[in-house]
Parts: structure tokens; C-alpha cells; sequence
């Protein structure tokens, strides 16, 4: 049995010549142990090494499966630097999560009186204010 490394920043394992050895070896049970311990952001080495030893349409549907999860950490990267963008525009207006438009709008117009540059306030202040109220508009 091939004991694979089980966090993805060992993956340099496979260039060393154990883990080239461990490749030569891999079977469809080695696929299985990969994929348990990588989940499907296995190595592209990992699929490159299975050569012509598996069906042509597994092959592919590995390829495929791997290139969607890489989309998917894509996807989700930006969907959480959004996310984090709103909430911390939440912070700044004072508005819970799910606040309604007519909310975010009171908050925005209260801070505008409190720090406008012509009342005497921030400038820089003022326009993260705007900023925060226009990401809460288009959220």
C-alpha cells in the first residue's frame, strides 16, 4: 500500500523519486486513496502518471471534475472577498445583515449630516462612508 501525503503542501512528495516510485505503482485503488486525501485538488502529476492505464473516458472525467473544483476555489475566493467587502460595510454604516434598502439608506444619510467635509467633517471618512453605501446599494 502507497502512503500518500495527506495535506496538499506535501505535494512536492511527487517529485522526489519515492513519490515517482509511488506514482509508477498507482492503481485504481491509489486513485481512490488520492482523492481520499486530497479531495479532488489532487496534483495534475497524480492523473498525468495514470497515463494510458485507465479508461480514456475516466481520464477525462477526472480532468473535467479536477478543472470544475478549480473553478469552484475560484468562485469561492471571490465570493468570500464579496462577502467581506459587505460585512465590513455593514460595520462602517452601522446596519445589521439583511438590513432593507430604506435602512442602509437612514444610516448613509445620518453619517453623510454627521461627517460631511462642508459640516466640518472628514473628507476621507466621507468617502468611505459613500463607498460602504454603494456596495450595500448593489449588494
Amino acid at each position: 500500500m502507497i502512503n500518500f501525503p495527506t495535506q496538499h503542501e506535501q505535494t512536492e512528495f511527487f517529485t522526489t523519486t519515492a513519490g515517482q516510485d509511488a506514482l509508477q505503482q498507482i492503481s485504481h485503488e491509489g486513485l481512490r486513496l488520492v482523492v481520499l486525501n486530497f479531495g479532488f485538488d489532487f496534483p495534475l502529476e497524480v492523473l498525468e502518471a495514470f497515463g494510458g492505464r485507465l479508461p480514456s473516458q475516466l481520464m477525462s472525467e477526472l480532468a473535467s471534475v479536477h478543472a470544475t473544483y478549480k473553478r469552484w476555489l475560484i468562485a469561492k475566493t471571490v465570493y468570500e472577498y464579496l462577502n467581506q467587502e459587505v460585512a465590513e460595510a455593514q460595520a462602517l454604516l452601522g446596519v445589521a445583515p439583511g438590513a432593507t434598502q430604506a435602512e442602509i439608506k437612514k444610516a448613509w444619510k445620518s453619517l453623510a449630516v454627521k461627517h460631511h467635509p462642508d459640516m466640518g467633517g472628514c473628507t476621507v471618512l466621507m468617502q468611505a462612508i459613500n463607498k460602504a453605501y454603494e456596495v450595500l446599494k448593489a449588494a
